[in-house]
């Protein structure tokens, strides 16, 4: 591992937390996913800190204890008193559930949601557990704890509990650590050996095998890890996800909770959440590496990682030699159960590419070096079987009497690396699918050969993604066969003949091992079958004598022939046919299931109508057969990319017929729009633009906003600024130096008539939309002549329009910069942060974007972007001088705190007078008053061009300086501000309540907003916290580097504190907006 840490004080995983709560309450530890938002959504995820983590266990542990359902741990109780098992899905709550029963002093059994009804039992029974939760959410899980728990009259099932119901405000973080409400031996060295929790693996006879692990071994296994902020797809509770979640606890590291379900697990899902994290690790399973492998942008999300790691199973090879010849920091880490984690494949992956080669050298647990406690021992053929000797203070089970661990893994060795080992499979029968599921193929075996017709029935499907069987039919000859006498035909009715028997088989495993038609073969009579002496079968004889009939079985599962394909020529018959399909494949699981058939519309989502990943990859696999695609490929999971009949029937019907479906989308507009609005660029020959130190006469637009009225001021002021042309929307000239003058007054910025220098102004109604920019041929030749720089700032912010409808903006940029063209005049474009807010990688440089995704997804923001691209293109086409100026958040100014009442954040702390709360955020703000904006923007306007060999660069026009929203909150208090500091949750239901309120008392929107102007930003506030990521620091930081040197205002800008935040209070008293 990359980095061993000592332990806690005490190695127990209650201390842990206890410690981590203790020294940083305020770090960001866990982020929760929002499922009524996309994951592209910037706000897709919210970030829950040490403290906040560790009030909600509290909470729970002591609504348990209230409640009557569980108590508290005390000395003389024994390990078996309380056993909780749980039956939930993976995510947050699953978290907090785990950590509770944990805190009380009890342990919990980690339930698959994906065992069948008799291996819940199983692990129930044998387990001894007295308490089983299962998730109240989902009701086929409630179906299957009932029916695991049937004929018990002592065991307690229960729903998990709603977090609602134990949301208590009267216990604090410093009442958290009552007594009561914890285990008599909480933290202490007497919990040390006590079981922590139970996992389960599947056992070779079909039922799965229960692991109990101390928290020692835990703890001890924890201790190595990445030190990387991590993104998990792995559920919680399978051993492998649930180490990360306490190596994420251990190295105060936030891990990204992405849990299938109730999320997608589709690349494009995928590779959006992960833009939405500042993620630096992902942990996966093969498979979840194979479907991002699929597309480009799958393989450039991984790549922007610093490390992406498997385990769970081997990684196809295919798959592993293409992520690592793109670039891909691909690692294999294995480890088990039992034993904990012992190797990775880290390396120097700019020279050493053995991805698939985990290495031994170097390996430890604390203070003991792997080396000394592990053994590969020889099976024969060049493999050996990995041992795990007693000493090893991860290992929690052994299997042999000197209390050492035979894992059953198979290995070979590197022939140039000694200390290098490749995971060839298991010494056993179980079968380790593509994604990390395991099938036990004996149990299942034998059911089928229950039926008279079936001789042998032998699984396979090791390191794919479904399960497949050869079946040996009853009564034929077992002497060799011709193959060429055994048609299709023949096979399909043979098929059909013995289905029963597979799906008797089907109903007692789990939902990842269940047969489909199409992996069923039907070998020919007379096949043989390699047994052993005592009549057991040779599994791998079998596999390897099938090689070629099984691959063919998954070539014509996964691409259909070309046989009999169809091409629909509209799109209402492509519908019909994936609908057909669908229809088909969920009624195939139905009769599996003993339910009625389902009914399929074209808008019907398909995870509503109960499809599962199996069904999913059925239904793709059809479709691959069935249709004539142009001899394109199907991604391996574009059922749930296009998650409803009619969006894959457009898909399908685009691929069909060689079109693009996706050309409207709108990162494609985007770099159309580019395209279109640079073309001009090539027709002007390259040229240096004026680099005079003379005066400077500049264009300025967007003077009527706050921003412009302050660059205004600002260029005024300055005595090298000889003119400056504001460029207005009005109805004509007198009507344009009208609206700069109130701009001004409204700003308490000096206006014309008081200023000395207002004569140097002129104020022109224009439309920069026009090409000739509204103004008659003498005033657009008197700008060629005269204008040095045009500051384009100008801009509509309406974040509901598409990126098509800014299209008359972007021709006006284009306008602009074809003046600066004509005359050798700088061209300033005032962009917005929001171009590169889904910038990937851990810092925003200052440099164009090449990735369209980068920006926000919304007009506004996409808008930005393709003109920051115009620049580029300019700069790079012409020499033209075009810079972009990214702007942050700006406020008030830092003389007298006059920020605009209208803005969302005004309005917010309006919010502590109206509804006598402020939301308690866990965020960091970077305010900058719009006056040094303004001056910082001037500063770099005269910075002149310090690369001689590109005349186009971005600045960032933000502070370098970060306040946390608690500090601004202290602030707001100081000043005089009386308000509750509650839960962004409570302050948004307060929000709500007070809109009913208005409501009943027959309020008129417009009044009721006068009176609660937060009201009318509701909704607003509602999307972008409610069960959302509310923490810019999950974004990546914009660098200000060069911006601060060019532009020293900003590094002179005052920073946040009380003093500048009273000035905002005083103004907003001032002109009646606070009390």
């Amino acid at each position: 591992m990359a980095v061993v840490a000592p332990q806690p004080s005490v190695p127990t995983l209650n201390a842990l937390l206890f410690e981590r709560v203790k020294s940083s309450p305020d770090l960001p530890i866990i982020a929760e996913p929002a499922y009524d938002v996309p994951p592209s959504s910037p706000a897709f995820y919210t970030p829950h800190s040490y403290a906040y983590l560790y009030l909600r266990v509290s909470r729970l542990a002591k609504w348990f204890v209230d409640q009557g359902i569980l108590r508290a741990r005390q000395t003389e109780d024994g390990n078996d008193d309380v056993i909780v098992a749980l039956l939930c899905q993976s995510g947050w709550e699953y978290v907090v559930l785990e950590m509770a029963i944990m805190k009380l002093g009890w342990s919990c059994v980690l339930l698959s949601t994906n065992n069948s009804v008799p291996a819940l039992s199983h692990l129930i029974k044998s387990t001894g557990t007295t308490h089983l939760f299962y998730d109240r959410r989902i009701p086929a899980l409630r179906i299957s704890a009932e029916g695991a728990v049937e004929g018990s009259t002592k065991m307690v099932l229960r729903p998990s509990p709603d977090p609602a119901s134990y949301e208590d405000d009267s216990v604090t973080l410093e009442m958290s650590d009552s007594p009561v409400y914890r285990s008599a031996i909480f933290a202490t060295k007497s919990e040390a050996d006590l079981r922590a929790f139970c996992v389960h693996s599947s056992g070779s006879t079909g039922f799965p095998k229960p692991i109990w692990i101390t928290h020692r071994a835990s703890v001890a296994n924890i201790t190595n890890n990445f030190n990387l902020k991590g993104f998990i797809t792995l559920p919680l509770f399978h051993n492998h996800g649930h180490m990360g979640l306490y190596r994420a606890i251990f190295s105060r590291k936030t891990l990204y909770l992405y849990p299938t379900p109730p999320l997608r697990l589709t690349s494009k899902s995928l590779v959006s959440a992960l833009q939405s994290s500042t993620a630096d690790l992902f942990y996966a399973v093969p498979y979840v590496l194979k479907l991002l492998s699929e597309t480009k942008e799958g393989i450039d999300a991984l790549k922007r990682l610093k490390l992406v790691t498997f385990g769970g199973s081997a990684c196809p090879d295919e798959v592993g030699d293409r992520l690592v010849r793109e670039g891909v920091r691909l690692a294999g880490h294995y480890g088990a159960t039992e034993v904990g984690q012992l190797m990775t494949s880290l390396r120097d992956f700019d020279n050493d590419k053995g991805w698939a080669w985990v290495r031994l050298s170097g390996a430890r647990s604390g203070s003991v070096l792997l080396e000394d406690c592990i053994e590969f021992e020889p099976v024969g053929d060049g493999t050996f079987e990995l041992v795990v000797k007693k000493g090893w203070p991860p290992q929690t089970t052994s299997n042999r009497p000197d209390g050492s661990y035979a894992t059953k893994d198979l290995f070979i060795r590197h022939s140039g690396m000694p200390s290098a080992f490749k995971y060839v499979g298991r010494l056993d029968d179980m079968i380790v699918h593509a994604n990390g599921e395991k099938t036990a193929p004996v149990s299942m075996e034998l059911t089928m050969k229950e039926s008279p017709l079936i001789e042998d029935a032998i699984i396979f499907g090791s390191g794919r993604m479904q399960a497949g069987a050869l079946i040996a039919l009853a009564n034929v000859d077992q002497g060799r066969s011709k193959e060429t006498d055994w048609s299709l035909a023949q096979e399909a009715n043979a098929r059909s003949a013995i289905w029963p028997a597979i799906q008797k088989a089907n109903e007692g495993a789990p939902t990842h091992s269940r047969l489909l038609p199409e992996m069923v073969r039907i070998l020919p009579p007379g096949s043989y079958i390699p047994k052993a002496d005592k009549g057991s079968i040779i599994r791998a004889r079998v596999y390897s004598d099938y090689a070629n009939l099984i691959n063919d079985t998954y070539d014509r599962f996964e691409n259909g022939d070309n046989a009999g394909k169809i091409r629909p020529s509209t799109l209402e018959q492509m519908t019909k046919k994936v609908i057909d399909v669908l229809k088909g494949t969920l009624d195939a699981a139905s009769l599996v299931e003993g339910k009625s058939g389902v009914e399929v519309s074209p808008d019907a989502d398909f995870v509503a109508l109960g499809l599962d990943s199996l069904q999913a990859a059925r239904a793709r696999n059809l479709l691959q057969r069935d249709l004539d695609l142009g001899g394109r490929k199907l991604g391996s999971n574009v059922v749930f990319e296009y998650p409803t009949a009619s969006r894959l029937a457009r898909h399908l019907f685009a691929l069909s017929w060689g079109e693009d479906e996706e050309s409207v989308l709108p990162l494609e507009i985007m770099n159309t729009l580019v395209e279109k609005y640079s073309a001009p660029f090539a027709s002007y020959t390259r040229h240096l633009p004026s680099t005079s130190d003379g005066p400077r006469v500049v264009a300025l637009t967007g003077a009527t906003g706050s921003l412009g009225a302050h660059l205004l001021d600002q260029l005024l002021r300055d005595s090298r600024v000889k003119r400056v042309y504001c460029l207005c929307r009005a109805r004509s000239d007198n009507d344009a130096y009208l609206r700069v003058q109130d701009s001004l007054r409204l700003r308490f910025v000096p206006d014309l008539g008081q200023r000395p220098d207002g004569g140097r102004l002129k104020c022109w109604s224009a439309d920069t939309e026009k090409s000739d920019l509204g103004i008659d041929a003498a005033k657009y030749q008197e700008l060629v002549e005269n204008v040095t720089d045009v500051i384009h700032n100008g801009w509509p912010v309406n974040f509901n329009m598409a990126v098509e409808s800014f299209e008359p903006q972007i021709a006006g940029a284009q306008h602009l910069i074809l003046l600066g063209l004509r005359n050798r005049a700088s061209f300033f474009f005032s962009s917005s942060i929001s171009a590169v807010v889904n910038w990937k990688g851990v810092e925003v440089s200052e440099d164009f974007s090449e990735d369209p995704a980068d920006a926000q997804s919304i007009g506004y923001a996409r808008s930005k972007w393709i003109v920051e691209k115009l620049c580029e293109t300019v700069a790079k086409q012409t020499g033209l001088r075009a810079e972009v100026l990214r702007i942050g958040q700006m406020v008030g100014d830092s003389l007298a705190g006059r920020w605009n009442t209208t803005e969302a954040i005004p309005i917010m702390i309006k919010s502590a007078q109206t509804v006598g709360a402020l939301p308690d955020l866990d965020e960091n703000v970077l305010w900058l008053p719009v006056d040094s904006a303004a001056l910082s923007i001037v500063q770099l306007l005269f910075s002149g061009n310090a690369d001689s060999t590109s005349t186009g660069r971005v600045h960032h026009v933000q502070t370098p300086y970060t306040t946390s929203w608690s500090s601004i909150l202290d602030a707001l208090a100081s000043a005089g501000l009386t308000f509750e500091r509650v839960p962004v949750e409570n302050w948004l239901d307060r929000l709500r309540e007070a809109d009913d309120a208005a409501v009943t008392q027959g309020l008129e929107g417009q009044v009721a907003a006068r009176q609660n102007p937060v009201l009318k930003l509701r909704t607003f506030f509602e999307d972008k916290y409610r069960g959302q990521n509310t923490d810019v620091r999950m974004r990546a930081p914009l660098s200000t580097t060069r911006s601060r040197k060019l532009a020293p205002a900003l590094g002179e800008a005052p920073i946040m504190d009380s003093l500048m935040v009273a000035k905002f209070v005083a103004y907003w008293r001032q002109c009646g907006f606070l009390q």
